[in-house]
């Protein structure tokens, strides 16, 4: 058997008696490499949110000209038995408080490029679109939604959360995601 080891010393393929390689690899996540490598991850969490039915609770706008913001996961809970649905959506967040992301690197310095707004009362100003994914959770609970990096929010665009279940309580939406290059696959 032929063995083959990198430059470094450190990654050995084997070529096996068929010629074949016998490779021993280790992955992980997208956003693993692009928050160790790029250091572009980022969570935005809106937590303790007072609602009526159909606030409109969190809005997360991509404001990059080159890059796309990709959702990760998205988790939500309710001190109530409560319905989130998330929407692409259009207009002008108003009437909310601003939230700032935070980079999941510790020693991220890049940037976010993502603009977003809490509505502990409600944010006025935005039209839903196509309706993304919607989660029920029951009094007390929460629900993570992992997206496969399946929601990509390209440059100006933007996704809102609505509660369209009880009135009262307090609930939470938290964003797991990351920017990369509009080129990237």
């Amino acid at each position: 058997m032929t063995q083959i080891t990198g430059a470094s010393g450190s990654g050995v393929v084997h070529v096996n008696a068929r010629q074949r390689f016998d490779v021993s690899s280790m992955s992980d996540t997208r956003i693993y490499y692009i928050a160790r490598d790029d250091q572009k991850a980022f969570t935005v969490e809106y937590d303790g949110l007072t609602i009526v039915q159909n606030d409109v609770v969190a809005q997360l706008k991509n404001t990059s000209s080159d890059q796309n913001l990709v959702i990760a996961d998205v988790s939500f809970s309710s001190a109530v038995a409560q319905k989130f649905e998330m929407f692409f959506c259009t207009g002008t967040a108003a009437a909310g408080e601003t939230v700032t992301p935070t980079n999941t690197h510790s020693q991220g310095g890049v940037p976010s490029e993502i603009a977003a707004m809490a509505g502990d009362t409600t944010i006025t100003g935005l039209v839903a679109a196509e309706r993304i994914t919607s989660v029920r959770v029951l009094a007390g609970t929460s629900k993570s939604r992992y997206l496969y990096d399946s929601i990509i929010i390209a440059p100006g665009a933007q996704i809102m959360v609505q509660c369209t279940g009880a009135t009262g309580g307090e609930v939470d939406v938290s964003f797991l995601c990351h920017l990369e290059s509009v080129k990237n696959p």
